[in-house]
C-alpha cells in the first residue's frame, strides 16, 4: 500500500529500525526444561537480530558521515540518528565522534 507516496511493508528499512513495533515480552513464570531452550534460542536469535540491525545502522552512519563533512551536515545526520527509537541501534559513540565532543 501506498501512503503519502511511501510504500509500507517492510523492506530494508524495517529490518533497520523495527518498523515502529514495541517488543512484548509475555514469558510465563514457569518453564519446562524444553521451553528453556526454545527461549534461549529465541533470545540468541533476537539478540543476532540487534546486531545486523546496528551493525546497518553503522554502515549508513559511515556512508553519510563520508559524504557530508560540513559541520552544519554533520549536525543533521547526529539529529537523523538520534531519531533512532531503539536506544540499542543508536550510535551515540560515533555520533559524539563526528561532532567532536
Amino acid at each position: 500500500d501506498d501512503e503519502g507516496g511511501v510504500k509500507k511493508g517492510g523492506g530494508m528499512w524495517e529490518s533497520i529500525f523495527g518498523g515502529g513495533k514495541e517488543e512484548q515480552s509475555s514469558a510465563p513464570t514457569s518453564l519446562s526444561s524444553s521451553s528453556k531452550k526454545k527461549k534461549k534460542k529465541s533470545d540468541d536469535n533476537a539478540n543476532e537480530e540487534v546486531k545486523q540491525n546496528r551493525q546497518g545502522v553503522l554502515n549508513l552512519f559511515t556512508l553519510l558521515s563520508t559524504r557530508y563533512t560540513s559541520m552544519e551536515e554533520k549536525q543533521q545526520l547526529a539529529i537523523l540518528f538520534s531519531l533512532i527509537s531503539k536506544p540499542k541501534l543508536q550510535p551515540v559513540k560515533e555520533i559524539k565522534g563526528l561532532l567532536g565532543e
